[in-house]
């Protein structure tokens, strides 16, 4: 029992590889030594991924709504977690026709979001701040953190109950965008400048009123060292940890696997956490946007609307300009919801990224699922 627990994340993987267990491990090293050489071995992993790449194909022949993509994303981050634990290349792309129907969801339904609804969790991230309770909240973003990423986080997490729930970013998924619309609650055509993050304080202080909190009450800080105001109730923190790491890495998926368990390891997430529910707050740990790997196109620089972000995968262009040949069919066109209309959104196509010509990068700005749908997740005070 105490080898389950501390392997509660990988239950359905266990499960399958005691299919075939002909005989009980009732000792706890017995136990731990199978899950170790057997569970999480390259044939019982290669196997249990290519069971349920089938199963999520099979699924996506029907119509998926908003709520199944996020599932089929939850899906696809844990493959991608075992096939990066155990160095199964040929796994790191496991279902791209799946990611094509992905895209026409995105262009077809997108636009609809936003007037969905849920009391458990924001079906879009400008929704968050609608999950606050009254009381103390702190909303903890960790830049760049996608549904692959927190998989490896959350195993080397303390010992506490969570919720766990997917969102909607913003698209183009890039910081300036999609996390300023978290903050400040707002639709990025709300925005007075969704090209950069000059208001985004201001825009969280702004939304933390609207809901009734005193300027005293309302707090916003980045990194993990600050003090906390006896008069805080609200309480915003940015982490960039996930995205340094993302904007810095060259060696793709294991590259991300690595650097993010040794992250974990460091466990100041962890002692934030920890820290916060010993002072009361109900804790909120989302991201503004994922990530996915990608070899870059050659650049892009010098001609449309130059954003904050170190993103290389979307484009804006102003007054209509013209789309440079070159470029044409490595960009899909994205129609601009909820984004200001004077101007012409592009995101490139999977895989790639107007970074050197190629050069693989981890980064984001698209509309993958990697990209798109972020963790949601709830954390309780202690009582």
């Amino acid at each position: 029992r105490e080898v389950l627990i501390k392997y509660k994340r990988d239950l359905d993987i266990i499960a399958f590889a005691c299919e075939h267990l002909y005989e009980k491990k009732t000792d706890q090293e017995e136990s731990e030594e199978f899950i170790k050489s057997v569970v999480f071995s390259t044939k019982n992993v290669k196997d249990y991924c290519k069971k349920n790449i089938s199963q999520i194909i099979e699924k996506s022949t029907q119509v998926l709504k908003y709520e199944d993509w996020m599932q089929v994303a939850k899906d696809k981050a844990r493959i991608l977690y075992y096939a990066s634990r155990t160095g199964c290349e040929e796994l790191y792309d496991p279902f791209p026709e799946i990611d094509e129907l992905f895209e026409v969801f995105i262009n077809d339904n997108y636009k609809y979001l936003s007037g969905e609804n849920k009391k458990d969790y924001p079906v879009m991230l400008p929704k968050v701040m609608q999950h606050f309770v009254k009381d103390k909240t702190a909303l903890i973003v960790m830049d760049g953190m996608s549904l692959f990423d927190f998989e490896v986080l959350v195993r080397k997490f303390p010992d506490i109950e969570i919720e766990e729930k997917e969102s909607f970013a913003l698209v183009p998924t890039v910081t300036s965008i999609s996390r300023q619309s978290l903050m400040a609650g707002k639709y990025p055509v709300e925005l007075v400048n969704p090209f950069n993050l000059r208001d985004e304080k201001k825009g969280f202080c702004e939304a933390g009123a609207e809901l009734g909190y005193r300027n005293n009450q309302i707090q916003y800080e980045r990194g993990y060292s600050f003090s906390i105001s006896p008069t805080t109730k609200l309480l915003g923190v940015i982490i960039n940890d996930v995205d340094d790491i993302m904007h810095g890495q060259r060696q793709g998926r294991i590259g991300m696997y690595n650097d993010l368990m040794q992250m974990a390891k460091e466990n100041q997430l962890s002692k934030l956490v920890d820290s916060l529910r010993d002072k009361g707050f109900q804790i909120i740990i989302t991201a503004d946007h994922g990530n996915t790997v990608c070899t870059g196109a050659g650049s892009s620089r010098g001609f449309g609307v130059e954003t904050e972000t170190r993103s290389k995968r979307m484009l804006v262009l102003k007054d209509y300009a013209d789309l440079p040949e070159r470029i044409q069919d490595k960009v899909l066109e994205y129609q601009g919801y909820y984004m200001d209309k004077q101007y012409q959104y592009f995101v490139c196509k999977k895989g790639i990224t107007f970074d050197n010509v190629g050069e693989s990068v981890v980064t984001h700005g698209g509309i993958t699922m990697e990209e798109v749908i972020v963790p949601f997740i709830k954390i309780k005070a202690v009582q």
